[in-house]
């Protein structure tokens, strides 16, 4: 709720990299740190492993946030059922907005290799989260 309020109120501002890194992670970001938790848990894995799920949860939705917010910019809005650059017309405060295409789409990539990399440990049984990973960062629409 809170990066939803802080979506808001930085509408028409000029923000910094800090301030759309705070809105993704508190709108996006937690919620599916939050499901990959939840997944764990019912699964009743250890805590470690819970702890690691989150972590790579956590990754996931700030990059799924960047790739949403450069779909905005670039993508065809007949292929994602959408209309585009409205999050331009609404003066919001997003990662290509700040850091511009190439750098949101190479911090998006460099989330994905980090949620890999914690993941490593799960070997053959992390390869869902991997090719889901994978998805998420490529997807357009």
């Amino acid at each position: 709720i809170g990066g939803q309020a802080a979506d808001l109120m930085s509408e028409n501002t000029p923000g910094d990299l800090d301030s759309v890194k705070y809105i993704h992670t508190c709108k996006t970001a937690m919620m599916f740190r939050a499901a990959m938790r939840m997944g764990a848990l019912c699964a009743q894995t250890d805590q470690p492993r819970v702890d690691m799920l989150g972590d790579y949860g956590l990754k996931m939705g700030l990059a799924f946030q960047i790739i949403d917010d450069l779909l905005d910019v670039t993508g065809d809005p007949e292929e994602m059922g959408k209309q585009a650059q409205k999050d331009n017309e609404a003066g919001k405060l997003t990662y290509p907005a700040v850091l511009g295409i190439d750098e949101s789409r190479s911090q998006a990539e460099k989330l994905k290799r980090e949620a890999i990399t914690i993941i490593g440990p799960l070997q053959q049984a992390g390869a869902p989260l991997i090719n889901l990973a994978d998805i998420l960062v490529n997807r357009k629409n």
